[in-house]
């Protein structure tokens, strides 16, 4: 026995697809159900997704005769606002399943012939896939939000003075040991106590340095997002931040993909679009960032196995050194 299955897409049109199954059987084969399923997948760096969105049966207790065919056609609509994504490490698709249920008899038959069986329920299925791209009258959006980056300007300070700190008490504790008189005691005496002075005095002046050092030195910038016709504006709100010369801004566009295919998990990180670096001349000046022309880049995630998540970037010079700092996500969309 050999069952021919085929679907069919007619049209794809805001979330509604539209088609037909053919089914075809060289002996005749009952079925209990003939369904339609709308499933997206993904596929890459990782051991995949399979997440079904609806489903229609398209008819029960269907006989079919020897060398027979039967279509059915399909409309069915589905909610998501992913649209087919092709990154650097995954694949995000939609398909549509056929799926036939054989009666309990032909289950048992087509068992023996080798036909394929999959499904919790011994369902024979199979899929045609298409694509679901946004309509170009769609424009990307934010809500109004404001984010926050953390910024410790001082990062080197604290190491550089516990430097010349060490540099001071070498001569002075080689002093000590070579006149062999230390707080005006004996040689032994004085180089033991001398050893305990000079070795912890150091690290406690080390520790409260740097503890002040972080507690001025890290301030977390705030940027106020708005939208705009074609794009975003971004406002730095703190006047602090100014410090850091040479201010530039872009945002990221980056791709997570969880890979749990062996004994350990692995998170693969792709930055798949970058925009052009804007200046920030002052904290009072508003930075309109322009949307990428490229239509299907908004924020989504699939479980924890795929993401697609927007940061701000912002680049400056401190201390004669270029710094990079990094905001946390935020949401963009479609409508």
């Amino acid at each position: 026995m050999a069952i021919r299955r085929k679907v069919v897409i007619h049209q794809v049109k805001e979330h509604q697809v539209s088609g037909s199954c053919f089914i075809q059987s060289s002996d005749a084969v009952c079925f209990d159900k003939v369904s339609v399923n709308i499933v997206i997948e993904a596929r890459g760096s990782m051991s995949g997704y399979h997440q079904r969105l609806t489903g229609s049966v398209l008819a029960e207790d269907v006989s079919i005769s020897t060398n027979d065919s039967i279509e059915f056609p399909f409309c069915i609509r589905f909610d998501s606002d992913i649209s087919s994504y092709k990154g650097k490490q995954v694949t995000v698709k939609y398909g549509c399943e056929l799926c036939l249920e054989p009666s309990h008899d032909d289950k048992s038959g087509l068992a023996k012939l080798g036909d394929f069986l999959q499904g919790l329920n011994g369902s024979l299925t199979t899929t045609k896939y298409f694509k679901v791209m946004d309509s170009t009258d769609k424009q990307y959006y934010i809500d109004d939000e404001v984010l926050e980056l953390a910024v410790n300007y001082h990062e080197g300070a604290g190491v550089i003075i516990f430097v010349l700190i060490v540099l001071l008490y070498i001569p002075l504790f080689a002093f000590a040991f070579m006149n062999g008189l230390i707080l005006g005691v004996f040689h032994f005496i004085g180089l033991v106590i001398g050893a305990i002075f000079f070795s912890l005095f150091p690290a406690v002046l080390f520790g409260i340095i740097i503890n002040s050092y972080r507690n001025r030195g890290t301030i977390k910038p705030r940027i106020q997002l708005k939208s705009t016709d074609s794009g975003f504006s971004c406002q730095l709100i703190n006047e602090e931040f100014i410090i850091v010369e040479d201010l530039k801004i872009r945002y990221l566009i980056k791709e997570f993909v969880k890979d749990d295919r062996g004994s350990t998990t692995t998170t693969h990180n792709s930055v798949v679009y970058k925009s052009e670096f804007m200046p920030i001349a002052s904290h009072q000046q508003a930075v309109i960032l322009h949307y990428p022309r490229q239509t299907n880049l908004q924020t989504f995630s699939l479980g924890e196995q795929v993401k697609l998540n927007w940061y701000l970037e912002i680049v400056g010079i401190y201390a004669g050194k270029k710094k990079s700092f990094l905001s946390e996500e935020f949401s963009v969309g479609r409508r």
